[in-house]
């Protein structure tokens, strides 16, 4: 269920400054990885995951990676309030 604060925020026009994804910078290859974004201090905002670069994949939902091979990858977490609002972080698959 979306965070009821999220949506007054939306509705009332605030934008929202603060996102970010965390989660470990390196992950072993064959491992996984738990990322969580982070907006304006709560880690109960909806949104979905995806991931670029080829070195793994993410679960769209949960926000777990699993690395398939070695190299660097970004990991998105996209808003569902606002699709324009996007966290990144890069890692590296070792």
């Amino acid at each position: 269920m979306p965070d009821p604060r999220m949506r007054v925020l939306i509705d009332q026009g605030v934008t929202l400054m603060s996102m970010s994804v965390q989660g470990p910078a390196t992950v072993a290859n064959g491992g996984t990885a738990q990322y969580t974004a982070n907006v304006m201090g709560t880690t109960k905002t909806p949104g979905t995951w995806s991931t670029s670069g080829g070195h793994g994949s993410i679960n769209a939902t949960s926000g777990v990676f699993t690395a398939t091979s070695t190299g660097a990858q970004t990991i998105t977490f996209t808003n569902t309030f606002d699709n324009a609002k996007t966290a990144t972080k890069n890692i590296t698959v070792v």
